[in-house]
């Protein structure tokens, strides 16, 4: 009934090795779950940054566009708004000069815009 000395180291052996076993799985299986918490990090952050980049240009452009198109607009709505009717000749002459120029640089704007940006959607808006 007794275990003599070669069970006894092999008993004891077979359990160090299951245990060594088991550490180095828990070893590997931690080094492969840092290595994909590193490689969802890397892949994450330049996802972010592309949507980023893209934010920055196309809704910098836009919102700079906008902003040069409402200004123009309200300047074509304040001389059409404050036009006399038939008074001063040269007066009306020089405000149809400065409304033709202001319309060309709408157009060159929503052209500008138009080439910048893909979208049917935005194009049909600012075209509007």
């Amino acid at each position: 009934m007794t275990l003599g000395p070669i069970k006894t180291f092999r008993f004891f052996g077979g359990l160090d090795r299951s245990v060594t076993a088991k550490v180095y799985c828990f070893a590997i299986l931690s080094l492969l779950t840092v290595a994909s918490l590193a490689f969802a990090s890397i892949y994450f952050s330049r996802t972010t940054e592309q949507a980023a980049q893209r934010l920055y240009s196309e809704g910098f452009f836009g919102i700079t566009s906008s902003t040069n198109l409402e200004l123009l607009l309200e300047r074509h709505r304040r001389i059409v708004e404050s036009m006399p009717s038939e008074v001063d000749r040269l007066r009306l002459q020089g405000q149809h000069e400065e409304l033709e120029t202001i319309k060309l640089k709408l157009t060159e704007l929503i052209a500008n815009i138009g080439a910048q940006t893909n979208s049917q959607v935005l194009d049909s808006l600012e075209t509007r």
